[in-house]
């Protein structure tokens, strides 16, 4: 059965999702920040995360942003195999497009994009090849669905590394690279600590990075990887990184990962590409999608690995 949308449904299914990330903290983050919370006993470490609570619980009462670093516009977006756009794909750039340049000028999104050369600021968050559209088809998806992530400069400047290993370097030199990585970027809580950490092993280099990024900002906290030995290794790291002491903001506590997520794709046999990326301790993320009745309903697991 073929289903139609107009781009105005299209427009308002990206507005109220960009708008939900910015303002509301995602469900699994607030429980994990809670959780937290109740087992943390170092005081600077609870003062911590009662402020990242309280900041997210403001955003939502003043109708602004749960953290004025709103980074990067991106859209990561599902479409179904019968789903028809008026205007086709073709239009969802300009529609995001328009889209930012609305939320930043309502004061929903903060204007901290610029051109990477002159520095000129870019007001409306619009430049080359921003605001960022990743589409992809899916036949469990009968509409669209949208996955919303402004990640912020902290986690994205402080936290985002890619190494050639050699295949000899194996699953210790894995470890020994994300260890590093997390150390460097939650230093004088750089990366706004505690992180989601996605790890990329294999491909090419824009494929490992890519996988590393949408690790850490499209699975929710307590998501494992189908494979049960990737799934033990992000345990494995996850535990090992915690026992490093940094805690929040990285002035001590028992927790400065809040989980680890693990994507790998084919590689060259001469290879081992990996690649580190954190994404911020309020992990501004929003899934929404249309439903039958061409309203907005937002999903609390974007499902991303599902496709």
């Amino acid at each position: 059965m073929v289903h139609e949308v107009s781009k105005k449904e299209v427009h308002e299914l990206f507005i109220v999702t960009m708008r939900q990330a910015a303002q509301v903290l995602p469900a699994d983050v607030r429980k994990a920040l809670e959780d937290n919370l109740a087992n943390e006993t170092d005081p600077i470490a609870k003062l911590h995360l009662e402020t990242f609570l309280r900041n997210a619980d403001l955003g939502v009462k003043k109708g602004t942003f749960s953290c004025p670093d709103t980074g990067w516009p991106t859209f990561y977006v599902k479409i179904g195999d019968e789903l028809k756009i008026e205007g086709g794909l073709s239009c969802l750039q300009a529609i995001a497009r328009k889209v930012v340049t609305e939320l930043t000028g309502a004061g929903n999104l903060r204007p901290t994009l610029a051109d990477p050369v002159t520095r000129k600021s870019f007001d409306s968050n619009v430049g080359a090849y921003y605001p960022r559209v990743k589409i992809v088809p899916d036949p469990t998806v009968e509409s669209i669905e949208v996955t919303a992530v402004p990640k912020g400069g902290g986690s994205e400047v402080a936290a985002t590394f890619y190494r050639m290993l050699l295949p000899a370097d194996g699953r210790n030199g894995i470890i020994r690279f994300v260890v590093d990585c997390f150390l460097a970027a939650s230093y004088s809580g750089k990366s706004c600590p505690p992180n989601i950490i996605g790890v990329g092993i294999g491909g090419t280099a824009d494929m490992c990075n890519d996988l590393a990024k949408e690790a850490a900002v499209l699975r929710i906290v307590g998501d494992r990887n189908p494979d049960p030995d990737i799934a033990k290794f992000e345990l494995e790291l996850l535990s090992e990184l915690n026992k490093l002491g940094v805690g929040p903001m990285g002035t001590g506590g028992k927790v400065g990962v809040l989980d680890v997520h693990i994507e790998k794709a084919a590689v060259h046999t001469g290879a081992l590409p990996v690649a580190f990326n954190a994404q911020c301790s309020i992990a501004k993320r929003a899934t929404g999608m249309l439903n039958a009745k061409k309203e907005v309903v937002f999903l609390e697991d974007p499902n991303w690995r599902a496709w």
